[in-house]
């Protein structure tokens, strides 16, 4: 009796033993993909077998950003630093309206190879790069882009780190709202021709929250398209949109002032680069530039133009009309950005 009661424990003991290791092995081994100061973005490492293996020790969580303009200057900066706690790897103020940070368990001893690789805007970079490095190579059209011109000339003319450029932005609530192209605002660059600038449109812009998020960046066919939607919504609501229609012909008439493709530059689009503010204080003419020489416009707006405004004397762009503004453009481009 004694025998058999000894046979069924060990019976037991043997299977609950089976039953065990077969799940220990059944165990799904959590993968994640560490960003840059461990290991590159392109192993894979089970970290599972991490710790059953090699015995690395849990060694926290890592800040880890994209490389790329949109990224926002208080995560850069982070970028690459090991925080003991999940929490505290996200535990910071985001200035844009969607953070697009991520966090990374690390383990204590593991290292990146010389050729491991981190995915960038512009193409894969060495994996031990941060954000800060990462920006520091980029050139300057991409750097005033991810600053704004207002921080871009304090950022070269005083020769101030990003860090430091980065406190500054922290304490400007409108950062990204100086960013935007149509308030980048420099009369003094456009004085050179004696030009005759007006406040009149762009008040009218400015105080007029939906048209001027139009123009976050340098007008496009996206930009005559979201207009189009605005004027046809508030046609329905017997509203009035001959301002409208006067701030889609300007709109329209400043793409043109870009070339296709400049033979100089290589790219034909300069318009990032021109103050969007003071190009809406142009005096534009509708007379002399007409609208059949600019692709921005449908042949929809040309009826309504020739309704509200009559027909004009001729059609050019305003590249033609203004070819000083261009030039300038050009040139500035050329001695700052390419470089």
């Amino acid at each position: 009796m004694m025998f058999f009661l000894i046979l069924i424990i060990v019976i037991i003991i043997i299977i609950a033993f089976v039953h065990y290791n077969k799940h220990e092995n059944d165990a799904p081994e959590n993968e994640y993909t560490p960003t840059n100061k461990y290991v590159s973005v392109n192993k894979t490492i089970p970290a599972a077998n991490v710790k059953r293996k090699s015995a690395a020790p849990f060694d926290g969580y890592m800040l880890s950003v994209a490389l790329d303009s949109r990224t926002c200057l208080v995560c850069g900066l982070k970028d690459g630093r090991v925080f003991k706690t999940n929490t505290g790897a996200l535990r910071h103020k985001c200035l844009n309206d969607y953070c697009r940070c991520v966090s990374v368990p690390v383990y204590k001893g593991m290292d990146f190879d010389d050729d491991d690789e981190r995915a960038a805007m512009g193409g894969p970079v060495p994996a031990n790069w941060t954000y800060e490095i990462w920006f520091n190579n980029q050139k300057n059209i991409t750097k005033r882009e991810i600053l704004g011109s207002k921080y871009y000339n304090l950022f070269t003319t005083n020769n101030m780190t990003l860090s430091e450029i980065t406190e500054l932005v922290k304490n400007d609530i409108e950062f990204k709202e100086s960013k935007a192209w149509i308030n980048d605002i420099n009369d003094g660059e456009l004085s050179f021709s004696n030009l005759s600038l007006n406040d009149v449109l762009l008040n009218k812009i400015n105080s007029d929250y939906e048209i001027k998020d139009c123009f976050y960046y340098y007008p496009t066919h996206s930009t005559g398209r979201h207009l189009r939607k605005i004027i046809r919504s508030r046609e329905a609501s017997n509203k009035p949109i001959e301002e409208l229609y006067e701030i889609l012909y300007v709109a329209g008439v400043i793409s043109s002032l870009a070339l296709p493709e400049s033979q100089n530059i290589g790219t034909g689009c300069i318009l990032e680069i021109i103050p969007g503010g003071s190009l809406f204080k142009l005096s534009i003419p509708y007379k002399e530039i007409g609208y059949e020489k600019i692709d921005f416009f449908t042949k929809g707006d040309w009826k309504v133009f020739n309704k509200l405004w009559g027909k004009p004397e001729r059609h050019i762009t305003l590249h033609e009309y203004y070819p000083e503004i261009y030039e300038f453009y050009e040139n500035k481009f050329i001695n700052e950005f390419m470089k």
